[in-house]
């Protein structure tokens, strides 16, 4: 969702384990929200409109938006990297 930078992340962990809280190994790639997009398919097959969705979630359609394409983007990825191959 690149809310964190790469930089920011690990100097974050850094400082959990100065305190005591270290990660308890590898984490791997960080999170993509995949689920939601079928959910907004879902939803706008029974006819709900990312506007009212983001209404009734109370956050700006905009924020909506980078949520879905945060979600979608590691798809985007395989995608385009299957073309290259072929």
């Amino acid at each position: 969702m690149g809310i964190y930078r790469d930089h920011t992340y690990r100097r974050a962990m850094a400082i959990l384990a100065e305190w005591g809280y270290p990660e308890p190994g590898d984490l791997g790639p960080r999170e993509a929200p995949s689920i939601i997009g079928h959910a907004v398919d879902l939803l706008a097959s029974r006819g709900t409109t990312l506007d009212e969705l983001a209404l009734r979630a109370a956050i700006p359609v905009d924020l909506l938006q980078i949520i879905l394409a945060a979600g979608t983007l590691h798809l985007l990825d395989r995608q385009q990297a299957d073309f290259m191959r072929s």
